[in-house]
């Protein structure tokens, strides 16, 4: 630093380097000199504002300060005025450095302090999706498409809704994905198959035997996933 005589020094150690040992001194009218070594310490009890982002079906959306190294999904949720009666807690997301971490946001509302209720971390980001009501059906469908949810439904139902099996159909590879990412095999043969809830995605795979086409699979799942965000979307605006 460049020295002149109006520079002072206010509540800080010191050494001259004729002296290397520590000199306790009055701050009052204190001028530094040539070769003073000057030391700010830092302060063991500050840290910069950590901050999550809460966004969707809450009462109070917006970016929030992390109080404590135990702030939870639940302790974040609470603090943003909690779930709206459209919330969908099972379709919610959790990204955490731009990936989605796998965990269920409803057993961590439900059950705070629980194993289910993750820590947060600076940068997480908590999104509350809304009942999108429909399912959505593609693969080896006649009319892949989305559809109504309806409780009373099932599996079989909705397939028959978009218009049946294909010709090229494996009948016995029809899967079901639920908004919370689980997924389950529906078996056939069986009298039970999974419950069908609000947003799921059935999807009935192509026969071994027959040659997919892979370009037109991934533009029909593209598309379909492409409306039902559409539809949140639009639920979400007309919420607000």
């Amino acid at each position: 630093l460049d020295m002149d005589e109006k520079f002072s020094i206010s509540n800080v150690e010191y050494t001259r380097s004729s002296n290397p040992g520590e000199i306790s001194v009055s701050r009052d009218g204190f001028k530094l000199m040539a070769f003073d070594y000057v030391t700010v310490r830092p302060d063991q009890y500050f840290s910069m504002q950590k901050i999550i982002t809460v966004n969707g079906a809450v009462y109070y959306p917006g970016d929030y300060t992390i109080l404590s190294p135990k702030e939870t999904i639940s302790s974040i949720i609470k603090r943003a005025g909690g779930l709206r009666p459209n919330a969908f807690a099972d379709a919610s997301l959790l990204v955490r450095e731009g990936q989605n971490i796998n965990l269920s946001i409803a057993k961590a509302i439900k059950k705070p302090n629980s194993k289910h209720d993750f820590k947060v971390l600076a940068k997480d980001i908590i999104t509350i999706n809304v009942h999108p009501n429909v399912v959505a059906v593609f693969g080896e469908v006649n009319n892949p498409g989305l559809f109504k949810f309806l409780p009373s439904l099932s599996t079989r139902d909705y397939i028959r809704l978009a218009g049946g099996y294909t010709s090229n159909a494996n009948k016995s590879d029809v899967w079901i994905r639920y908004a919370s990412g689980n997924a389950k095999e529906i078996n056939r043969f069986s009298l039970f198959s999974p419950r069908v809830k609000d947003g799921s995605v059935i999807t009935v795979a192509l026969d071994e035997s027959e040659k997919i086409d892979k370009t037109e699979l991934a533009k029909e799942i593209t598309g379909i996933l492409a409306s039902m965000a559409q539809v949140i979307a639009i639920v979400i605006l007309a919420g607000k």
